[in-house]
């Protein structure tokens, strides 16, 4: 019977997606780290590493307008997580923020972080510390739990009671707050979809069937995943080398919406990024570019 209702719901949702005009673009060689549209505008982040020209630094806009800006060797901000009307970012070997329409606010500093996640209704960090994962509650910095893993955690969904986060640059995988783990390389994305959790393992879109401790393969793309966002009732799937954005629907179909080009990367955790209404990539000179998505 579900089956049933999603391939109804799919007949009269479909759509067409597509590549629009280009929004932003970083100063050469400064690539993408994060992309969300939120209630404030489109915030995008940008980085410099080393392997690029020194110094690293990492900088932040909202709608074009430059609103933050590191260059004292501090790393990359991750997507950033929503809750109540706030924005929480983090970089990492840096610190946490809050945006609450006026400016950045300083918060808590951490080591190896760039996700903030939702557990139980508040909004939740993991810190990698001494090849350990933390998870503790951004609003009062008490520590929840420990997360099975040792890598960098990029994403993180709720399963009922338990909070899942996929981490990868170390003992990678997809581990949970109820101690489970399924390990799995470059796990760089977990999201919520149709009342199902799906993730990445490497080019691969994996269904995470958590109860049953085990990743179901949904489609093989021909570059590395870097992000999987639900948008306009779909569920958007970004790689890289090729830069590709892809979508999927409630049947697990997956169609190919735009085609950049591009060589394949190595072990960069982001490069491409999407949101609701725009997707990014870090093009061929290393630098970030941002496009509509019609």
């Amino acid at each position: 019977m579900k089956w049933l209702i999603d391939a109804i719901i799919t007949l009269f949702t479909f759509k067409r997606y597509r590549i629009g005009k280009e929004v932003f673009r970083a100063p050469a060689g400064w690539k993408l780290s994060c992309l969300a549209k939120t209630r404030y505008g489109l915030f995008t982040g940008i980085y410099r590493c080393h392997d690029i020209r020194p110094p690293m630094g990492t900088s932040l806009y909202l709608d074009g307008k430059l609103i933050f800006e590191d260059t004292n060797g501090n790393e990359t901000i991750g997507n950033p997580c929503v809750y109540e009307g706030q924005v929480f970012f983090v970089g990492e070997r840096n610190r946490v923020w809050v945006w609450r329409g006026d400016g950045l606010q300083a918060l808590r500093r951490v080591d190896y972080a760039t996700h903030v996640g939702i557990h139980r209704g508040k909004p939740v960090l993991f810190d990698t510390s001494d090849n350990r994962i933390a998870c503790y509650n951004v609003l009062n910095n008490l520590k929840i739990c420990d997360i099975p893993g040792s890598g960098i955690v990029t994403a993180s969904a709720p399963y009922g009671d338990t909070i899942i986060a996929a981490s990868c640059d170390g003992g990678g995988g997809y581990g949970g707050s109820d101690g489970r783990f399924i390990p799995c390389k470059d796990a760089l994305c977990l999201c919520g979809y149709n009342g199902q959790l799906y993730g990445s393992r490497g080019n691969e879109v994996v269904r995470v069937e958590w109860d049953k401790q085990r990743l179901m393969s949904i489609e093989t793309l021909p570059g590395k995943i870097t992000d999987m966002q639900v948008a306009d009732g779909k569920l958007f799937v970004t790689c890289a080398g090729p830069d590709q954005l892809w979508v999927m629907d409630r049947l697990e179909d997956c169609a190919l919406v735009s085609d950049l080009g591009g060589k394949p990367i190595g072990g960069s955790v982001f490069h491409s990024r999407v949101t609701d209404g725009y997707y990014g990539r870090s093009d061929g000179n290393q630098t970030a570019i941002v496009y509509e998505v019609l």
